[in-house]
């Protein structure tokens, strides 16, 4: 008896749908517009890093970095988060957050 279960078709052209689709991505400064108060120490929190790379993120000039990609997935997956999280079902809400 096996848990697991059946990769079929519906699957298949799933997968085909989530490999094609837009890079995932949210810089801290788009988010900063959309979402107009919240704070550094917010974003820090979200992405599970110190403040003061958050706030190499969002300086201009010599101290500017780039956040890796795997900050900016997961500021954009937050911001699905904070948009949908009505129309969320349950199940998802509480199985990743």
């Amino acid at each position: 008896m096996t848990n697991g279960r059946s990769f079929g078709a519906h699957e298949q052209e799933l997968l085909q749908r989530f490999a094609e689709r837009r890079p995932l991505a949210l810089t801290p400064q788009q988010l900063a517009q959309k979402w107009t108060g919240i704070s550094r120490n917010e974003i820090a929190f979200v992405c599970q890093t110190d403040i003061s790379r958050v706030n190499h993120w969002l300086s201009r000039g010599r101290s500017y970095e780039k956040p890796r990609p795997y900050y900016s997935q997961t500021l954009a997956l937050f911001d699905i988060f904070l948009e949908f999280h009505e129309q969320l079902p349950e199940s998802l809400k509480s199985r990743y957050c």
